[in-house]
């Protein structure tokens, strides 16, 4: 991805049409590995750029928000910011995005109606849960 990376921000230039979704996918990929190298800052200013952008297009790719959902949901739960986690997780289990397995579903529902309750450590709990979930089942 690394690699790939920069050529895919070229094609979308080079198509020469503002298509945020192009855009936004590439830039969601550019948040994943931010995570990956261990820099939650880009992930927040990234999810931020990318939640600027129009993707209520057919085909923009909206659907696979969860791609740097996992990274900003994490790096707000590493930085203790559980609501910003909470809503990230709600982002993720949108009936909009693609389905889950089942388990992380479950998972996510479970810190979202653990936060409702005003449990704050057991949705801590559920979103480590759900994290390392989204590892095994390679979403994360």
């Amino acid at each position: 991805m690394r690699v790939l990376l920069p050529q895919a921000f070229e094609a979308s230039r080079a198509v020469g049409v503002n298509f945020d979704g192009h855009i936004a996918g590439n830039m969601a990929v550019a948040a994943w590995l931010a995570w990956q190298d261990g820099r939650p800052d880009e992930v927040l200013r990234l999810a931020a750029e990318i939640e600027s952008l129009d993707l209520t297009n057919i085909g923009s790719g909206a659907m696979y928000r969860w791609i740097y959902l996992f990274p900003l949901l994490a790096a707000h739960l590493a930085a203790e910011v559980t609501a910003e986690a909470v809503a990230a997780a709600r982002q993720i289990i949108d009936p909009s995005q693609q389905l889950l397995a089942g388990d992380l579903t479950t998972a996510l529902a479970a810190a979202c109606e653990s936060w409702d309750q005003g449990d704050q450590a057991q949705t801590a709990q559920h979103l480590k849960e759900a994290l390392a979930l989204a590892r095994t089942r390679a979403y994360f």
